[in-house]
């Protein structure tokens, strides 16, 4: 019995926890638990490690190194006796008349700083090829959370379509068996005809599969939206209506001019130019001369002094030129080939630019309809609303055929429908509008 009670407590503060699903709930999650996001936002991390490994190598480098060798013999320097005047004999400045030019064991241990002074400007030019990078990878990212707002968006309206559906299906069965047991009355009282009697229960069968079909529906659009937000969804939880937005756009050319302002592939493309760039530049810099200064303190045996065989201190200071005279052309070919890069983006810019505008276009047209469709689709619901009153009334009087009355029930089901799919399509295609702005993650601003 504990054990039951705990359960029950659990699944009482879980779904009070869930008191009411919201669409800026449903951003959250989806965005806090989606995949291809993560492996994004570690992309992105990664190139950052890359402009913090680039700008390293602007810096002075100090390296520490040792090493020990045995050498299987010692070079040796031989001067031969000189021959003294006056008979005195041989001399030999050396002993031995031969000199070893270091030891057999050779140890040395250094301490080595690097300064690169000049390298073409390659090394400016990397760290702000890596830079823009990384803002190409921040960019994306906004791309894909963009994306991803806008699937839960959609997702969610479809969830509330549904569920709307659904209570829709099931009044209009409830309608319809209360039309049921009072043909039934009349049967038993002998007004009604039998065949009449049918009619009502094929009209029935039909609302039931009508309610099947909008719980099928209801829960495969759950689904959807339970894929995208990365968890279940408590069954049976109420969904509040899709948050209105303020700022709807004045005409078409401001949502095309918020578009090229705020559209992340723009910017993406915008900061894969701007790295391009820079890596013309380093190709450029290949025909250019790289200076470079060190400077290093050991400790060793037998150092520097070959002669004296022992434990010494010591120090070096120098600097190097490398310059890359003839390469066979291949500093022309990286450069041509970084120039033609630039030419490639530069055209993916303009078509990404008319892409962008043709969906824009697309997507504010589609707004307008909606709206439009809506202000009708409440009119005609009124009317069913009015049709469905009066032919009732006549049904009840006994003025009206049983197929009129179900026609005109049909016709109420498919008006109330009609305006519940008119009213879902318009905040959905204003979350289109507002993805294709590029504005879209602005009601949110979620982490």
């Amino acid at each position: 019995m504990h054990t039951r009670h705990f359960v029950l407590l659990f699944l009482l503060c879980w779904s009070c926890g869930f008191a009411q699903a919201t669409l800026p709930e449903m951003v959250r999650k989806a965005l806090a638990n989606n995949p291809g996001l993560a492996v994004a936002q570690s992309e992105a991390q990664s190139a950052a490690e890359q402009v913090a490994q680039a700008s390293a190598d602007r810096l002075p480098a100090l390296e520490m190194s040792g090493s020990y060798r045995r050498q299987s013999m010692v070079p040796e320097l031989r001067i031969a006796p000189i021959e003294l005047p006056f008979g005195a004999g041989l001399y030999s400045p050396i002993p031995n008349g031969a000199v070893t030019l270091g030891t057999i064991d050779t140890y040395d241990l250094r301490l080595t700083l690097s300064q690169p002074i000049f390298a073409g400007f390659r090394l400016r030019n990397r760290v702000s090829a890596a830079r823009s990078g990384l803002a190409a990878h921040n960019s994306e990212i906004q791309r894909q959370r963009a994306e991803l707002i806008h699937q839960v968006e959609t997702a969610y309206g479809q969830v509330l379509k549904t569920e709307k559906y659904t209570a829709i299906a099931r009044a209009g069965r409830e309608q319809i068996a209360g039309h049921l047991r009072d043909a039934r009355n009349l049967l038993n009282q002998g007004l009604l005809k039998k065949e009449e009697l049918l009619q009502v229960q094929v009209h029935l069968s039909e609302a039931d599969l009508a309610v099947v079909q909008a719980e099928n529906g209801h829960a495969m659009s759950l689904a959807v939206l339970e894929n995208l937000v990365g968890e279940k969804i408590p069954p049976d939880i109420p969904f509040a209506p899709m948050p209105s937005v303020a700022g709807e756009p004045a005409d078409l050319q401001s949502a095309v001019n918020a578009a090229f302002a705020n559209r992340a592939e723009l910017k993406t493309i915008s900061y894969t130019q701007e790295a391009n760039r820079a890596l013309v530049a380093m190709a450029q810099a290949g025909r250019l001369p790289a200076l470079a200064a060190f400077g290093s303190v050991g400790y060793g045996r037998p150092g520097l002094d070959m002669l004296k065989k022992e434990w010494m201190d010591y120090w070096v200071v120098g600097a190097g030129l490398e310059w890359k005279l003839w390469n066979g052309g291949k500093v022309r070919s990286q450069v041509q080939q970084a120039k033609l890069n630039q030419i490639i983006l530069e055209d993916r810019d303009r078509q990404l630019k008319e892409a962008v505008r043709l969906e824009v276009t697309k997507a504010f047209l589609q707004w307008q309809e909606a709206l439009q469709r809506r202000q009708l689709s409440a009119v005609l619901q009124n009317q069913a609303e009015e049709s469905y009153r009066v032919a009732e009334h006549q049904y009840q009087q006994g003025h009206l055929a049983h197929s009129s009355y179900f026609d005109s029930h049909t016709a109420l089901m498919r008006a109330r429908m009609g305006l519940v799919q008119a009213e879902i399509d318009c905040a959905v295609s204003l979350a289109a509008l507002r993805r294709a702005e590029g504005v879209n993650e602005i009601p949110y601003r979620v982490q």
